[in-house]
């Protein structure tokens, strides 16, 4: 798995995840996650959100189609998937 660190604009409630990073950012509201090795780190990662009282991350993947069994599985329509740049 690799790590790599979500970067939120907008405040740590009601942000939302602007871009993925390699490292950790120096300020600002910031998350860390885990994807797959085969992550390509010149793309995007998608991120599985929960919407309403600020975003909450569920999952994060290189492949859309992992997120989108998960969703299906929770059934909720609160829950959508997001693409997030990452960036060096």
């Amino acid at each position: 798995m690799r790590r790599l660190w979500l970067e939120f604009e907008g405040g740590p409630v009601e942000g939302k995840p602007v871009r993925a990073r390699l490292r950790p950012p120096h300020r600002g509201p910031w998350l860390r996650v885990q994807v797959q090795d085969d992550a390509d780190l010149d793309g995007s990662i998608f991120l599985l959100l929960r919407r309403g009282h600020g975003d909450l991350v569920v999952g994060a993947s290189c492949r859309r189609e992992t997120l989108e069994d998960a969703r299906r599985r929770l059934g909720d329509t609160r829950y959508e998937i997001a693409s997030v740049p990452i960036v060096r």
